[in-house]
């Protein structure tokens, strides 16, 4: 089997935030790749796409959006990638979600809400917009092990499924983190997003 879109896409991506997670244990930083905010991870997302060669901007409205004409109306995606290795005349859509199983005040609350919830509405976003193409959804997740990030990922595609949203197989890697809170594997894994309709 060929080498596909996304897995073009993520394999910088992963190489990005594993040498940041190793910068972070070589410093033996208080705050490991767990502890950062999903937009402190956008930049790095960012950055290492554009070390392979794509052309990324941030925080772009959506196509269906732009008939306001206050560009600070409407919604935004996180990364839209206008050119680069393996992409077509398209631009390709990105938007991301992390998700901790624990945080720095303990076992996360909102972890399920935040994989089941935030990140299936991204997916009904971009597949329902007549200007999107190609499109995919980043899970970032930070879990205690491969066990429960698996059985995460795929409950998150069987609930997207139930809602006949678009998502079809990801593009899945790891990085293994330091445990600072609890977590001991970040899993990444992107999915593409089809069209509704």
């Amino acid at each position: 089997m060929g080498t596909t879109l996304v897995d073009c896409l993520l394999a910088p991506i992963a190489a990005g935030l594993a040498r940041e997670a190793a910068l972070r244990e070589q410093a033996q930083a208080v705050v490991g790749l767990d502890g950062l905010v999903e937009t402190e991870i956008h930049p790095l997302v960012a950055g290492a796409l554009q070390g392979a060669g794509y052309a990324v901007e941030g925080e772009v409205r959506y196509p269906a959006a732009r008939k306001h004409a206050r560009r600070s109306v409407g919604r935004r995606c996180d990364l839209v990638l206008r050119s680069g290795p393996g992409l077509e005349n398209q631009p390709y859509w990105l938007e991301m979600k992390l998700a901790a199983q624990f945080t720095p005040s303990g076992p996360a609350r909102d972890y399920s809400g935040r994989l089941l919830g935030s990140a299936a509405e991204d997916v009904a976003k971009m597949a329902a917009d007549p200007g999107i193409r190609d499109a995919g959804v980043l899970l970032l997740l930070h879990t205690a092990g491969r066990e429960v990030a698996r059985h995460d990922l795929l409950a998150w595609r069987i609930r997207c499924l139930e809602r006949d949203l678009p998502v079809f197989a990801p593009a899945v890697q790891e990085i293994p983190i330091g445990d600072r809170l609890g977590n001991t594997l970040a899993t990444l894994a992107l999915f593409p997003v089809g069209r509704l309709g």
